[in-house]
C-alpha cells in the first residue's frame, strides 16, 4: 500500500474520492491542498521531504516555473512524484529530474493521461488496426474559454502552450504514435486578452499555431486557444482531424463522436470508455504492470512544449 501526500493545489490534483477509488494508494496527507478531517497536515515540503513512511507524492506546485526544484528536492529524498503538467518549465531540468530519479530508483511521472482518455484511447485503437493505413497529415484543436481567474503571468501555471497546447501534442506523438518532431514552428499572440500591456511579460497568451514535421515525414497542425465561447457548452472545444493513406478519422467533442471515412463509406461512433491513468501509475509503483508509457515517450510532449514556447518568442522578436 502506497502512502500518497498532495502538495500544493495549483493544478488537478487527486481528489480524496480517486484517491479512495484507486487500487493500492491511501491518502497519507496534504500540504497546501484540500482534504478531510483527520488527514495529516504538513507545513512544507521539506517536512514531506523528512518523513520516510510516504511513497508518493502528487505535485500540483503553487508556481509552475518553480515546480522542477520542488520535484528535484522529493526525488533527491527518495520519494516518488506524480506532477501535474509540466513537470518541468526548462529541458534542462527536466533532464537533471529524471537522471536524479534513476540513480535514487523512485519514479517520476506527469499527470499525462490524455492518450487513455476519450475520444483519444479509441482512436488509438482504431488506428493501430491498420485499416486506415499510414498517418499523412494531422489537425488537432484545442480551445478553453477565458476567464479572469486566469494567471496573466506564465510562471503561475506555464502559460497556454505548456498547460493547454500540450494535451494536442501528447496526441500527436502517442495517439497518433507520430513521436519525435524533427522540425517546428510557433507563433501566438495575446490580441483579444483584455489585459495586455499591463503585464511585464506582455500578460497571458490567447492564441497558438504549430506546424510539425515528423521523422516518418508526417506532418501536423496544431491550434489551441482561450476563446471558446460558453455557449458551445463544453469546457473544451476540441477537434481532431486525421488523414490517412486509406482514410480518415475525426473526432467531435460537441457531438462526443468519432466519424472514420474510408473509400466504402462513413461510419460513426461513440466514444468509448477510455482507462485510469492514475490506477495504471498505482498499479505501475505496486509492482503489478510495466510503466503505462515508457519513459522516453512520456515526456516527448513536455520538452516540446519547451521549446515550441521558445520558438514562439523567438518568432514575435
Amino acid at each position: 500500500m502506497l502512502n500518497v501526500v498532495l502538495y500544493g493545489g495549483n493544478g488537478h490534483q487527486l481528489s480524496e474520492e480517486q484517491i479512495a477509488k484507486t487500487h493500492g494508494v491511501r491518502l497519507y496527507g496534504v500540504c497546501g491542498a484540500e482534504a478531510g478531517a483527520g488527514t495529516k497536515r504538513y507545513k512544507s515540503l521539506g517536512e514531506i521531504c523528512r518523513d520516510e513512511a510516504v511513497d508518493l507524492v502528487s505535485v500540483c506546485s503553487p508556481l509552475r516555473s518553480e515546480q522542477g526544484r520542488d520535484i528535484l528536492e522529493l526525488v533527491r529524498a527518495g520519494k516518488h512524484v506524480y506532477a501535474e503538467k509540466p513537470l518541468a518549465t526548462d529541458n534542462a531540468e527536466l533532464d537533471e529530474i529524471l537522471t536524479a530519479a534513476r540513480e535514487r530508483g523512485v519514479f517520476v511521472g506527469e499527470m499525462c493521461g490524455t492518450a487513455f482518455d476519450e475520444p483519444y484511447y479509441s482512436v488509438k485503437k482504431i488506428l493501430s488496426e491498420g485499416t486506415l493505413g499510414e498517418v499523412v497529415q494531422a489537425y488537432m484543436q484545442k480551445s478553453y474559454p477565458y476567464g479572469e481567474w486566469r494567471p496573466q503571468d506564465e510562471r503561475t501555471d506555464g502559460g497556454l502552450i505548456r498547460q493547454n497546447a500540450i494535451h494536442a501534442v501528447r496526441v500527436l506523438m502517442q495517439t497518433l504514435s507520430l513521436g519525435e518532431a524533427k522540425s517546428m514552428h510557433a507563433s501566438e499572440t495575446v490580441k483579444g486578452n483584455p489585459h495586455a500591456g499591463e503585464h511585464a511579460d506582455g500578460g497571458l497568451r490567447m492564441a497558438a499555431s504549430f506546424l510539425l514535421t515528423f521523422a516518418n515525414g508526417a506532418i501536423a497542425t496544431v491550434n489551441a486557444n482561450y476563446l471558446n465561447p460558453k455557449g458551445n457548452g463544453i469546457w473544451g472545444n476540441e477537434r481532431l482531424i486525421v488523414f490517412c493513406t486509406r482514410g480518415s478519422v475525426e473526432t467531435d467533442a460537441g457531438a462526443r463522436t468519432i466519424r472514420v471515412s474510408t473509400d466504402e463509406g462513413v461510419q460513426v461512433l461513440p466514444w468509448g470508455k477510455g482507462k485510469d491513468y492514475f490506477g495504471m501509475v498505482a498499479d505501475h509503483l505496486n509492482g503489478e504492470t510495466e510503466r503505462p508509457i515508457p519513459e522516453e515517450i512520456e515526456f516527448l510532449p513536455t520538452k516540446t512544449v519547451n521549446l515550441l514556447r521558445e520558438r514562439a518568442e523567438e518568432a514575435a522578436k
